[in-house]
């Protein structure tokens, strides 16, 4: 059996509510992982099967402002429902179905061909991890588990092995995953997960382009703007519409609309490269 899951804390839920609605034609079980500060009673029990608690606080995180620390529960993943399901496929909050087909006939057969865990590459090595001589950089936003590899963690082992990577962390849990898997990782073709870097960035576009029309997944990474913010440039970001006007309401920081413009201004004067 496959399931699907989503992880939020408090500020998250609403997002990770609306789009797992958007999941749900897959016809498989859609579970939440929560953190302490949410109500269980907000907890949609039509979108989500099951829901179960985790504390990531306490076992030795550094704590970030970019990505809250309950970002980690998804390493939990596969020791938290393997006795259910034989796989898991988790997806971020901000990675929205453009094509349900290919998803049901292409992404469920790939998922039963994992031995450990599946993920799609970025579009090249972001130059905040360079130094750490990545062969490829892959995206935490979709991953597929086979639930019943001895690799994956508990809450314990991964406390323990955190410890010896923390200073590579650059990226939160997207780093600790590249690093602790490494090797295990399989290669998922890039419109299972197609980040925002992929439009902007690809060396190849034409041939990416072709594969966005038969994207099943539009992940939504922040290089100009996300779709729970006021503002955000995305080719494709008609997809958000719905989840973006059903929000109730905006994640968004006072900055974001100054930081997107720019950000995108020196896109096109070609200063702004943040993959190599």
């Amino acid at each position: 059996m496959i399931n699907i899951v989503f992880i939020a804390n408090k500020r998250f839920l609403n997002l990770a509510t609306e789009t797992a609605k958007l999941y749900r034609k897959l016809n498989l079980d859609i579970c939440l992982l929560y953190g302490p500060d949410v109500n269980r009673d907000d907890i949609d029990p039509n979108v989500f099967t099951d829901a179960v608690l985790v504390n990531m606080e306490g076992i030795g995180l550094a704590e970030s402002d970019r990505i809250p620390n309950i970002a980690y529960a998804k390493l939990l993943i596969p020791q938290l429902f393997r006795y259910k399901y034989d796989y898991s496929i988790y997806f971020d909050s901000d990675t929205f179905p453009k094509n349900l087909s290919s998803l049901t006939t292409d992404f469920i057969s790939r998922v039963k061909s994992i031995e450990c865990i599946g993920m799609v590459a970025h579009s090249g090595i972001p130059r905040k991890v360079a130094a750490y001589d990545y062969s490829k950089y892959y995206n935490s936003g979709v991953i597929a588990f086979n639930n019943n590899h001895s690799m994956h963690l508990d809450i314990v082992k991964l406390s323990k092995i955190y410890a010896g990577y923390s200073k590579k962390i650059v990226f939160e849990d997207q780093c600790f995953i590249n690093l602790y898997y490494n090797n295990f990782i399989a290669d998922l073709p890039c419109y299972l997960n197609a980040t925002t870097d992929h439009y902007y960035f690809n060396g190849d576009f034409k041939v990416f382009a072709q594969d966005c029309e038969y994207s099943a997944i539009i992940h939504f990474t922040g290089l100009f703007g996300k779709p729970d913010q006021l503002f955000y440039i995305h080719p494709e970001k008609h997809l958000s519409s719905h989840i973006k006007s059903n929000l109730k309401s905006s994640t968004s920081q006072a900055d974001s609309f100054l930081k997107c413009i720019i950000r995108y201004a020196l896109y096109r004067l070609g200063i702004y490269r943040p993959f190599i």
